[in-house]
């Protein structure tokens, strides 16, 4: 009895350490060895406080940062096309993988890949009734929300482009839906790039899961805990960039430890698409509905326009 409680408790201990690890190595000592360590998350941090300092010190008017502003939108470009020119390439690596991934494993591989899409869309699925119940709670009926919102959700299935489907976003929050102009700017804007639940919440928790099967490592709750906390924040730190879904399963993946595995996720790049278009669906109705709910707590959401047919 004794001894199986000393393994119980030596194997509590152990659970309990990496958290505190994790959570430590989050706040880089050291920016530039973070960078150099692809500690993704220790990066996002570093850049919020400054961004937020940055922003701190315009606000205030105490200088302008023309220069420093300029560079890193200067940056951000370069670093978009760059990005863009490398998911143009991936469609003919992700070939290559995949003729791989068969040759090396089999049919069962390709298996795999139908349980996951069928998992991502019941995951989705969850998000959809999440949303529903949000706007509940908020006092707007769900039923007249998703029957008002149609056009922009069957959009986004169909594009698979949260920022194409963004004028049409704004136009049904604003004209259809009651929510007052400045929070469906606002708010669906800032949807298309950050908080996409899709794209950076479902899908790169649905990669670790596969990823931590594929390669034998238990799922355990410290591995559960670091994966909520990596995507929540890794989330954020992919605003913008093109082909989010592929940088928020990396950013997770180096963000929970599993980096090293990164390549066994090419069976699911071959089926993005088919994945994608559902990811797309939830991040353009989470943008909405987030968008509803701060109208609402703002006390600037017009409850007839909604209503009205």
């Amino acid at each position: 009895g004794a001894g199986s409680s000393a393994v119980e408790g030596a194997s509590k201990m152990r659970d309990v350490k990496p958290v505190v690890d994790t959570f430590r190595a989050l706040i880089p000592m050291n920016p530039v060895k973070a960078m150099a360590d692809t500690n993704v998350i220790a990066v996002v941090i570093f850049g919020a406080v400054i961004g937020g300092i940055a922003q701190l010190i315009k606000k205030t008017g105490t200088n302008s940062l023309d220069a420093f502003t300029k560079l890193f939108d200067e940056l951000h470009l370069i670093m978009g096309w760059t990005c863009d020119f490398i998911i143009g390439l991936m469609p003919y690596g992700v070939v290559a993988l995949l003729a791989n991934t068969l040759a090396t494993r089999g049919l069962k591989a390709v298996m795999d890949m139908g349980l996951f899409i069928i998992l991502l869309y019941v995951g989705l699925a969850i998000m959809f009734a999440a949303q529903a119940l949000l706007l509940t709670v908020f006092g707007v009926n769900p039923l007249t929300y998703f029957r008002k919102s149609k056009s922009p959700l069957v959009l986004a299935f169909t594009s698979r482009s949260s920022m194409g489907v963004l004028p049409l976003t704004v136009e049904t929050l604003t004209n259809r839906l009651g929510v007052s102009t400045t929070t469906a700017n606002t708010v669906a804007s800032f949807g298309t790039t950050a908080g996409m639940q899709g794209c950076a919440g479902v899908f790169p928790g649905l990669v670790v899961v596969y990823i931590a099967n594929v390669s034998g490592i238990p799922f355990d709750l410290t591995l559960f805990v670091m994966s909520v906390v990596v995507i929540a924040l890794g989330s954020i730190g992919i605003a913008g960039v093109p082909g989010t879904a592929t940088m928020a399963a990396s950013v997770s993946l180096s963000g929970t430890g599993l980096g090293a595995y990164f390549s066994a996720i090419s069976p699911v790049l071959a089926i993005d698409p088919i994945i994608d278009m559902g990811r797309t669906m939830l991040n353009v109705s989470g943008s909405m509905t987030n968008a509803i709910v701060v109208d609402k707590i703002m006390g600037t959401f017009d409850e007839e326009a909604f209503k009205k047919e």
